[in-house]
């Protein structure tokens, strides 16, 4: 956090025991209520492993804990906060889940991603459109044209079906490594884009072509995704197109 520009001193590691870890969902929720004017970042891990006496463990479920801290802040409270969920698991039941828990999932994080896939999600979350100006994060000299590049949009999207299908259509032998990692890259971004249940069956489709090692198998499979995703992308255009008119 303090490598794309969150001080030390405003981050706050908790979790360290059984005692703390049974006794966050107080702390987030005083928290946020006693600092009114403040914006919550906030990652949970999936697997809270609280350790008993005689070293038994117990596992507690953090987008249940994430659900919890929710309901019980007000409108305004709950607005001021983006809740991630931080998990290996990414199955279309396990996004399931954390779509109704929480705002997002944490992104596979490097230094060279780190800004751009956070402030993807950060903007996403709180819009300069519904703030002004999205807070916590520095507009110097950018224009609201060039914030709104930081959000993955259906354009986005449709560029990576572009690329992937390059990708395909060149020596395929060669890129067959190349093509995988560019539809993660794809898996991610529409994490980013729509995190809710309309999502499950392409996300679905993905995990099993990135499991898949035969050539043949994986185009059937990418013509069939890329049919899906099209598709999904049309009604999420439609959807927003209808939201965002006058009545």
């Amino acid at each position: 956090f303090e490598f794309i520009g969150i001080p030390p001193d405003q981050c706050i590691a908790f979790g360290d025991g059984r005692d703390e870890i049974m006794g966050f969902e107080d702390y987030v929720v005083k928290f946020i209520e006693t600092h009114k004017q403040s914006f919550i970042f906030l990652i949970v891990d999936e697997h809270l492993n609280a350790v008993r006496k005689l070293s038994t463990n117990e596992s507690i479920s953090g987008s249940t804990v994430v659900k919890n801290i929710r309901k019980r802040l007000s409108q305004e409270e709950e607005r001021r906060l983006i809740a991630l969920i931080r998990s290996q698991k990414d199955s279309p039941s396990d996004i399931a889940t954390y779509s109704t828990c929480a705002h997002g999932l944490l992104p596979d994080i490097t230094l060279a991603n780190a800004k751009e896939s956070l402030a993807s999600l950060w903007l996403k979350r709180f819009p300069p459109s519904d703030f002004a100006v999205s807070p916590g994060y520095e507009l110097k000299n950018q224009n609201y044209e060039s914030s709104r590049n930081l959000v993955v949009s259906s354009q986005d999207l449709a560029q990576k079906i572009v690329d992937i299908d390059t990708l395909f259509k060149s020596n395929i032998d060669n890129n067959f490594d190349l093509i995988k990692q560019v539809i993660s890259d794809l898996k991610k971004e529409l994490l980013v884009f729509k995190f809710d249940e309309s999502i499950l069956p392409i996300i679905g489709m993905i995990n099993v072509i990135m499991c898949e090692d035969h050539l043949e198998f994986v185009e059937d499979c990418w013509s069939d995704l890329r049919l899906r995703v099209d598709s999904a992308i049309d009604v999420w255009d439609s959807d927003s197109d209808a939201s965002s008119s006058p009545d």
